[in-house]
């Protein structure tokens, strides 16, 4: 019989490996596509901190994304491996059962439960601060980007005109256009206002100007002014970023949903026939995770529970009643 303590730690030691690979190439993957979506103009225009701040401020929700597929990929990928090298037959002969070759990849499923679940109770707080990130770099990039001698549609519907930049970076000459209302100055400065309950706004500061009003009628009304402050929300013009900061999912239908694929990729894995399991095994992940889709859509998260809670739940009983020791799995 072969030390329970030495095949557990060597198949332990295989799947974590491949688990920390497909994790990074995973989640890697993800944050670049999903980075992409904010747009090359904020990455470009927006300050040094943005990516780095982009990447630390997403990782629980890129590892709660990501965990359940990588763990299914490692536990599938590193008992296949075995399976061809012979390791695995060897086990079988030498004693070990479905169930005994089953405990290291049951172990690791608990311990990426756990860890989902932590990055759960992480993900709120990173959200909110990369919501923070997300529009602190749009506002700053939408201030660098007013330039002279161009119409700039801003955020609350006026077009903004500037004639030229001083040395000390504010605009001369401005023209704002909206509705009835005509504004006028000399010169101006934009700058981000202090966010307050996730509401960003921008601060359009004018000096020696005049504003020109034209009522129902058609009469023109003339203010002059020496100093005025105007707020611009930028609400509307980042709603389309905040798609990507928006999901928080539920911690037990993460959980379980690493538990289900976990157990699932060891039965497959597990099974008789080794041509038949890498089909079942390259088919049964992606199936598994549309119906949890569908489900999610229709049902909310009670439709993911159940799925889990059955496929975690059947493959779990299948591995317990896999046979005693010395039972032969052919290929």
């Amino acid at each position: 019989m072969l030390p329970m303590r030495t095949l557990t730690r060597h198949l332990l030691t295989r799947m974590l490996a491949m688990l920390v690979v497909a994790l990074l190439m995973l989640s890697g993957l993800l944050w670049v596509l999903q980075t992409l979506r904010i747009g090359h103009q904020l990455l470009a225009g927006g300050p040094r901190w943005l990516l780095p701040g982009l990447l630390l401020y997403s990782l629980p929700t890129l590892l709660v994304l990501v965990m359940p597929v990588a763990l299914a990929v490692a536990i599938l990928y590193s008992l296949d491996q075995l399976e061809a090298s012979g390791e695995l037959e060897a086990m079988r002969t030498v004693g070990a059962s479905p169930l005994q070759l089953a405990q290291p990849g049951v172990l690791l499923c608990l311990s990426a439960a756990l860890v989902v679940l932590g990055a759960t109770q992480l993900e709120p707080r990173a959200l909110s601060r990369l919501q923070r990130t997300v529009r602190d770099a749009a506002a700053h990039t939408l201030a660098a980007e007013i330039r002279p001698g161009r119409f700039h549609p801003m955020p609350d519907g006026a077009v903004l005109y500037a004639r030229s930049r001083g040395r000390d970076g504010q605009l001369q000459g401005l023209f704002i256009a909206r509705d009835r209302q005509l504004l006028t100055a000399r010169r101006g400065s934009l700058q981000v206002l202090g966010s307050h309950h996730m509401t960003l706004q921008l601060g359009l500061h004018l000096s020696r100007g005049e504003v020109l009003l034209t009522d129902d009628e058609g009469r023109l009304s003339q203010i002059r002014f020496g100093e005025l402050e105007q707020r611009l929300e930028l609400g509307p013009i980042l709603a389309p970023l905040m798609r990507l900061v928006a999901r928080q999912g539920s911690p037990l239908l993460a959980m379980v949903s690493v538990l289900a694929l976990g157990l699932l990729a060891l039965a497959v894995e597990l099974g008789p026939g080794r041509r038949r399991r890498a089909i079942v095994g390259v088919g049964l992940v992606p199936l598994y995770l549309v119906a949890a889709w569908v489900l999610t859509q229709r049902t909310g998260n009670l439709g993911p529970l159940l799925l889990a809670a059955l496929a975690g739940g059947a493959s779990l009983v299948w591995l317990v009643r896999a046979g005693g020791p010395g039972r032969e799995r052919g290929k």
